[in-house]
């Protein structure tokens, strides 16, 4: 029996439980992708740092209800009506932030989730490459079916 088959269910149990690591591991975030040559030219760490910095900045801007449309660095106000997929975070996760002044009929404070508290705005970027199938695997999936089918037949 494989690996995978032996702690599926344990994995699947422990997905959202936080682990603890070594003091210096804040966390990965795993950026999962196909094995492309491209990826050797792409720096990981360089693509989180831009995203956080920006997400860190739009929090920094929301807490205090400066939004901003410029076009060379938006800080666009939250929308409760926008579709994300952060329906189960728990309460303590969220951070308050001011609305829009360009909304006047919105005048209380808008809970969004806390990445910050969440952790991801901590954590290190990688690339992870899932190798591809070439034509050896092709072979060797072939010449097993084949094997296999002589085995049945005697």
């Amino acid at each position: 029996m494989s690996w995978c088959k032996k702690n599926i269910q344990e994995r699947w149990d422990k997905r959202y439980t936080p682990c603890i690591n070594d003091e210096h591991d804040d966390g990965v975030l795993v950026l999962k992708t196909r094995f492309n040559h491209v990826w050797n030219w792409f720096s990981a760490i360089e693509l989180g740092k831009t995203v956080t910095e920006y997400w860190q900045q739009w929090y920094e801007c929301a807490a205090e209800g400066n939004y901003s449309n410029d076009p060379s660095r938006p800080y666009p106000p939250y929308r409760d009506e926008e579709p994300h997929d952060l329906t189960d975070v728990a309460a303590d996760l969220f951070a308050r932030v001011k609305p829009s002044n360009d909304v006047p009929d919105v005048r209380e404070d808008v809970f969004v989730p806390d990445l910050g508290k969440i952790g991801i705005l901590g954590c290190r970027w990688i690339v992870s490459r899932k190798r591809t199938t070439n034509l050896f695997d092709l072979a060797n999936a072939w010449k097993k079916a084949v094997f296999q089918k002589l085995d049945e037949e005697l």
